[in-house]
């Protein structure tokens, strides 16, 4: 009996299965780019790109499926994606997100967890074993995830940006992940998975690619005729006015002085692959990652939004439980730009929110008692916020007080 209901079980699952990849192969770019506008705040252009790069990454999997009926149709290349950008600005969540609204398996992986074969520590075949265990064994399923590289950069196998203990034994795990990212039968268990229909997506902060960036635009700038010493300072200033006049033209604002200093967001601006060649990525590998994907900094108008708007607010989160509490949380608007102004200031992104937020409210959830039964507003103003002043805590002017005999 328990063995046809697993079977029964499993027909279910299938069968749901079925059902996403189908809705996953009519999406548009469109609809993809709605559904992360509903949860994701701000990064327009990431939002923009990854919808392209999932639609077809859906297209691709569709057509494969045709391939016994018409076997020799044009195959579409597998556009992997590389993104980059400060930590805590949505990276994991956008993926998160995309693999949901495409309906493919999602697998989360943190690359400094992970060794080159013949290394001690788990080897990155390893990762096939995660994913097919999120998919249930089922190996044709997880022939069409979304594996998503987190902090690559921590696996650069060039000194010098950052500190990194030993070059080769990083060059040596991004050739272990090229061959997987390029497409190989591995033997997993008792299945055998081909990577090549595999949607891999690399990410990182890449903590000084501004300064290579640099660099490579001071080489492409022809060397003036040196005077008196101040070629290097004259190089410095042509390629600060052309990183800023292009930032300009992208952000429609006016342009800045001739001399003023690039800042590293301009810069990035200007990235290309072998800017990450430089960095320490190996160049098999960037050309297995065509699409370039910048995430920016969240602004702090972003951050008030990622607390009060979309589905997975993290205000909204902290009004419901508060509203278990018997207790009304309001936040004023001067006290959400305050916050948002700190997390900015912190540069965690949308992570340095949930530790403010906490930060200011265990206080009251921790002292918290409902004995008279009344309802309260708590009010957060900005001087509560910047440790000058107290929260407001009122009594509801309108009360309906529980009567247990009443049952009201």
């Amino acid at each position: 009996m328990e063995k046809t209901e697993n079977k029964r079980k499993h027909l279910r699952q299938r069968l749901e299965e079925r059902k996403h990849r189908r809705q996953g192969a009519m999406l548009t770019p469109a609809e993809i780019r709605e559904h992360l506008d509903k949860y994701v705040i701000g990064q327009e252009q990431a939002k923009i790109t990854l919808s392209v790069a999932v639609y077809e990454h859906l297209q691709a999997l569709a057509a494969r499926e045709k391939e016994d009926l018409a076997p020799d149709s044009v195959r579409l290349p597998k556009n992997n994606i590389l993104l980059f950008g400060p930590t805590g600005c949505g990276k994991t969540h956008l993926l998160n997100q995309v693999a949901k609204v495409a309906g493919v398996p999602f697998l989360e992986v943190n690359a400094p967890a992970y060794s080159p074969t013949g290394y001690k520590g788990t080897n990155i075949s390893h990762i096939l074993e995660e994913l097919l265990a999120k998919t249930h064994g089922d190996a044709r399923q997880a022939e069409r995830a979304i594996i998503f590289f987190d902090e690559l950069d921590k696996k650069a196998s060039k000194p010098g940006i950052q500190s990194f203990p030993d070059a080769a034994y990083c060059a040596e795990f991004q050739h272990d992940l090229l061959k997987m990212v390029e497409g190989a039968t591995y033997e997993v268990g008792d299945e055998h998975l081909d990577t090549s229909g595999i949607l891999f997506v690399m990410a990182g902060a890449f903590v000084g690619l501004d300064q290579v960036v640099r660099r490579r635009l001071e080489r492409e700038q022809p060397a003036p005729v040196k005077r008196l010493g101040f070629a290097a300072p004259a190089v410095t200033a042509k390629v600060n006015a052309r990183v800023n006049a292009k930032a300009d033209a992208q952000e429609g604002c006016q342009a800045k002085p001739a001399g003023a200093q690039a800042k590293a967001a301009d810069l990035l601006a200007q990235v290309t692959p072998e800017d990450f060649v430089e960095y320490g990525i190996i160049t098999e590998l960037t050309g297995r990652t065509p699409v370039l994907c910048r995430i920016l900094q969240l602004t702090t108008e972003e951050l008030v939004r990622i607390m009060t708007d979309g589905r997975e607010s993290i205000l909204r989160a902290y009004e419901g439980l508060f509203n278990a509490m018997n207790v009304d949380l309001v936040f004023t608007p001067e006290a959400l730009r305050e916050v948002a102004e700190r997390a900015r200031k912190r540069k965690m992104g949308a992570r340095a929110l949930n530790a403010i937020l906490e930060q200011l409210l265990a206080p009251f959830i921790s002292d918290y008692e409902d004995e008279d039964g009344l309802r309260r507003t708590l009010t957060i103003t900005a001087a509560y916020v910047r440790g000058q002043g107290k929260a407001q805590v009122a009594i509801n002017a309108t009360q309906t007080v529980n009567d247990p005999e009443n049952g009201v």
